[in-house]
């Protein structure tokens, strides 16, 4: 699987705009990310990293103020079957 499937990414376009409002409207862009477990490491002992495919959605809007504008930058960490892993957001 390359591709996230369009009804995750609405699924979380819900879950990321009940958050944050501001960002209602906005299309992610979706990049794959491949993350490697490292428990072999904290339990000191050999096994193979395990490594898996993750994607981030990224949402980005800029939002004016009366002095500036600011950019709202809030990144999704989804796994392919739509479990979101973690959610940051900027300042």
């Amino acid at each position: 699987m390359n591709e996230l499937s369009p009804i995750i990414i609405e699924a979380v376009k819900k879950r990321v705009t009940a958050d944050f409002p501001e960002l209602a409207g906005v299309e992610p862009s979706c990049r794959l990310k491949k993350v490697e477990t490292a428990i072999a490491e904290q339990l000191h002992v050999s096994l193979p990293k395990k490594v898996q495919k993750v994607y981030v959605l990224t949402f980005r809007k800029e939002i004016e103020t009366e002095s500036l504008q600011l950019a709202r930058v809030v990144r999704a960490t989804v796994t392919g079957r739509g479990e979101v892993l973690k959610v940051t957001v900027s300042k």
